[in-house]
């Protein structure tokens, strides 16, 4: 806003070695049967993010995408059919800073481990729910503080593992995570005063069937979610 920088997001992290397995079944041009399994990911995601709002310029509340140029294709085969492994991210923040005089900042980080994937049988979608694990930690100053309430949150996909035959079918798993900052003050609405930050991580699969670019069957499912809250003064809240 007027050249000063009023929201800063950042997310580091890190995947290990993974064994992503996936098989096709095709029968009259038509997908019949589908499985697509990652085994082995291990990972870690730390988000911080600081942002204020101290002057009267009006700062967007709506979600933000951003399309954040990974897209690392690996190329494979199954005998003589052409497959792309695709490694992708992408990034969502939203700033609910709406009055003068709000800011809300935090770090925190995640240490996470999973086997997950999905199967298709004569066109039944069904995830694949194997083991997993999470476990979060506070990294640095988490607080939010303004007159009347104050949001901000924000998350990111990584990492999304796409698998694409012939350009037609693609399965996909994703591992999504997500920060937000909460503050209640109380002074207007009389409520309980109330500061937390909470930390999400969970689980995605699906797939798409394309022709030209028109897709006309997909499907996706949420395979599994933990996520913690870190309440100021360690006692809950809301």
């Amino acid at each position: 806003i007027a050249g000063t920088p009023v929201v800063a997001v950042s997310a580091e992290g890190w995947i290990s070695r993974f064994r992503q397995e996936t098989r096709f079944e095709f029968a009259d041009g038509r997908l019949r049967n589908a499985r697509a399994f990652t085994r082995e990911l291990r990972g870690e995601m730390e988000i911080t993010w600081a942002a204020a709002r101290q002057a009267d310029d009006f700062i967007s509340t709506e979600f933000t995408v951003l399309e954040i140029p990974v897209s690392i294709p690996i190329l494979v085969s199954a005998g003589p059919v052409p497959m792309t492994v695709w490694l992708k991210a992408s990034a969502r923040v939203s700033p609910q800073l709406r009055f003068n005089n709000m800011s809300s900042r935090g770090s925190l980080k995640v240490v996470y481990g999973s086997n997950h994937g999905l199967r298709i049988e004569d066109e039944t979608f069904s995830p694949l729910d194997g083991t997993r694990s999470a476990n979060f930690s506070v990294t640095g100053e988490t607080v939010s503080a303004g007159p009347v309430t104050v949001g901000f949150g924000a998350g990111f996909e990584f990492p999304r593992v796409e698998l694409t035959v012939l350009g037609v079918a693609t399965a996909f798993v994703s591992m999504h995570t997500g920060v937000a900052g909460f503050y209640e003050p109380g002074l207007l609405s009389g409520a309980q005063p109330c500061q937390w930050a909470e930390m999400t991580i969970q689980a995605i699969t699906g797939y798409d069937m394309s022709i030209l670019g028109v897709t006309f069957l997909s499907d996706s499912h949420e395979l599994w979610r933990q996520e913690t809250k870190h309440y100021a003064g360690g006692e809950p809240c809301d």
